[in-house]
């Protein structure tokens, strides 16, 4: 017999956070409910990981639906990408992550110094075989960063999808 039952998909955080970031590739507002559960869940099992990961998913949603709540929270809850004691095995949690932070800082905060650092993470993640949706949230987010800024060299860099 297993040590801990099967998760639920219903209520298993993973999987909303699957089910959440699937809805906010579609543009549906129903994400920010699913990824605020999974937050939820993340935050009931001490895995500060996952509310990380939701944290970037909740900032990169509300940034392509206009709904800014709960961003400062987010942003502390990726502080730990800043002194590099948040990180990620899987590259595109990782994308997501920087992606994340890169939207709520580029709002709160935008001559952060640390958005150069996230933007130019975010730049050799796109060069990688990742999640098409996942890179092209994160390319909208790049051209947020390079426009009012006026750091067009730092994205004429990018080779990604977005010269194909």
């Amino acid at each position: 017999m297993p040590a801990h039952p099967p998760a639920d998909a219903a209520t298993d955080p993973r999987a909303l956070l699957a089910r959440g970031l699937e809805a906010s590739h579609r543009g549906e507002y129903s994400a920010l409910q699913t990824l605020t559960a999974a937050q939820q869940g993340f935050a009931v099992r001490g895995d500060a990981t996952g509310v990380a990961l939701c944290a970037a998913a909740l900032m990169v949603t509300g940034q392509a639906l206009v709904s800014y709540r709960g961003f400062r929270d987010h942003i502390a809850a990726l502080a730990g990408l800043r002194d590099g004691s948040l990180t990620f095995d899987d590259l595109g949690e990782d994308l997501l992550a920087h992606a994340g932070l890169l939207a709520g800082v580029l709002m709160f905060a935008p001559s952060d110094p640390f958005c150069d650092r996230c933007a130019k993470r975010i730049l050799a993640l796109l060069e990688l075989e990742l999640d098409v949706n996942l890179k092209f949230a994160a390319g909208r987010l790049m051209l947020y960063y390079t426009e009012p800024r006026k750091a067009r060299e730092l994205g004429s860099g990018c080779t990604c999808c977005c010269s194909r």
